[in-house]
């Protein structure tokens, strides 16, 4: 059972969720490998909701998510004068999602009542990334 001071009173709330522990998280990479040396993969993650509080109030509550990415990469082995470079190309959130993956519940008391307020990181929307490796 977890208490807190809420309004100038110690209150019982009872069995809450642990605070930042959604109950399902889960992903999959999907791997395609048309040709040699070429590799796509596609690469999904889910998170469900989740409180920032244990008092589980409306305002500490972050809404699931759902993001994909996609990868491409390939490698050239036998180049001239390396063994061999890979070229990689990431896309993040490939669908454009808008979401919150953290942030902060706060609460105080002042003069018997309390005050809460919430705070939220927004997660980059669509980005790219390109890469090369040289393998001596």
């Amino acid at each position: 059972e977890w208490f807190a001071t809420w309004d100038g009173e110690l209150k019982s709330f009872g069995k809450t969720d642990i605070s930042y522990s959604p109950e399902i998280v889960a992903g999959n990479i999907l791997e395609f490998r048309p040709v040699d040396n070429l590799e796509l993969k596609f690469l999904s993650k889910y998170v469900g909701e989740q409180y920032m509080s244990n008092l589980e109030n409306d305002s500490s509550l972050l809404e699931d998510y759902f993001i994909n990415d996609f990868n491409i990469q390939y490698t050239w082995k036998g180049a001239p004068l390396f063994e061999e470079i890979v070229f990689t190309g990431l896309i993040n959130n490939i669908f454009d999602e808008e979401y919150v993956s953290n942030g902060y519940y706060y609460t105080y008391d002042w003069e018997g009542v309390t005050y809460e307020g919430a705070g939220y990181y927004p997660q980059a929307t669509r980005n790219y990334l390109a890469g090369v490796t040289l393998r001596f």
